[in-house]
């Protein structure tokens, strides 16, 4: 009786297993890109805090549109692409928590094709650039902030189209800010739990890569 209890276990074990590969393998993977490239983006000014009515520029400059890719460590001329990025501006702490945006407007320049989304913690501008004559890819989004908070600011790339036909350009773009400090310790100081809150993993994650940065609005 007890050696088939085991036998009984044993096949169950199995079983659970061969689901989990077997999901694993059936779970959707991400595309395997010819390039995978990060660029960096220049904030200016760049500073802990800031008072409403004041405007950040994020800057992307790739002179001679050369990008580049972590795959091969080098810059790739790579021409005819469709740049998509978002800004996002999204809420950590305010005392008390009032989630209701807008927190910022966005200044798109000519020719850019943008616009903004409001949630309830996060305001976020889409923007699609690239497709010109240009030599260089070269573009400045200007945030205006709107109300007081702790907020961070974030930028993220997407897949390459091609220009010509709008389909995949079998390239993605990594976007990171190109600064010395994420504020990361003023954010895990943040008094928390005055507001029935705590420190979001996902956030500390994002500061690390330089993904995101903390802003203090006065």
């Amino acid at each position: 009786m007890k050696r088939k209890t085991t036998i009984i276990c044993l096949f169950f074990l199995f079983g659970l297993i061969n689901l989990k590969t077997q999901c694993n393998r059936n779970a959707p993977q991400p595309p395997d890109y010819k390039y995978t490239f990060t660029e960096e983006i220049a904030v200016t000014p760049y500073q802990l805090n800031y008072n409403v009515g004041d405007t950040i520029w994020l800057q992307l400059n790739v002179p001679g549109k050369k990008l580049y890719d972590a795959k091969t460590n080098a810059r790739i001329f790579f021409d005819s692409a469709s740049i998509v990025m978002a800004v996002s501006v999204n809420l950590l702490f305010n005392n008390p928590y009032v989630g209701d945006g807008p927190f910022a407007t966005y200044i798109f320049p000519t020719g850019v094709s943008g616009y903004t989304t409001n949630y309830t913690s996060t305001t976020q501008a889409y923007i699609t650039s690239g497709c010109t004559s240009a030599n260089s890819y070269l573009l400045n989004i200007g945030v205006v902030l709107l109300q007081k908070g702790v907020f961070s600011l974030g930028v993220y790339g997407n897949d390459l189209q091609n220009c010509f036909n709008g389909y995949s350009a079998n390239a993605s773009l990594g976007l990171l800010l190109h600064i010395d400090d994420t504020h990361k310790a003023f954010y895990q100081q943040l008094p928390f739990t005055d507001i029935g809150k705590r420190q979001d993993m996902d956030v500390l994650l994002q500061l690390d890569a330089k993904r995101i940065a903390v802003i203090n609005v006065l």
